[in-house]
């Protein structure tokens, strides 16, 4: 217990001394972060991301009642149900796509490459396929299929843009 006493001033010390040297050396450079094009295509992609995946988290639900006539009170179920679909899927193709992009670093194919595939990958089928349940999704069985899809598909962007951050980052 005694060594503890003499140990904590030491560490206080080490503590400080590195605080006060990295305070010193370390700037933020803020305008090379606000000029750079890697940090504005993030923050496009993660906008467009983010935007239609609040638009059809918040939509779905009504889509379904209004559009494919659930509005019986025995389908507020059924409706939950239909929303809740591609959502699973979205959470299946998030924790293998960063498998897959993990592999594909593993034997050789450049993290550029990688991250833009799976962007791209993951933002242009989900257009694709909410452009396709426009057109067919008229019965529900479409309409789930295409709408799960879509939103599945944006998953294979948790592989690319949004562990991006990480790849420009200095340190």
């Amino acid at each position: 217990l005694g060594s503890c006493f003499v140990l904590y001033p030491k560490l206080m010390y080490m503590y400080e001394l590195t605080l006060n040297i990295s305070l010193l050396q370390i700037q933020t450079p803020w305008f090379e972060i606000f000029t750079s094009p890697s940090v504005w295509a993030i923050v496009i992609v993660h906008l467009s991301q983010t935007w239609g995946f609040y638009t059809l988290l918040t939509c779905m639900p009504l889509y379904f009642k209004q559009a494919l006539g659930l509005e019986q009170n025995d389908s507020v179920i059924l409706t939950g149900v239909y929303s809740a679909i591609p959502y699973t899927l979205l959470f299946v193709v998030s924790l293998t796509s960063g498998q897959l992009a993990d592999y594909l670093r593993s034997i050789g194919v450049p993290t550029v490459i990688v991250r833009k595939a799976f962007t791209t990958l993951g933002m242009f089928s989900a257009g694709s396929f909410i452009l396709i349940c426009g057109y067919l999704g008229n019965t529900s069985v479409t309409a789930v299929l295409t709408l799960t899809l879509a939103v599945g598909f944006t998953g294979f962007t948790s592989a690319g843009y949004t562990v991006n951050v990480l790849d420009i980052a200095p340190r």
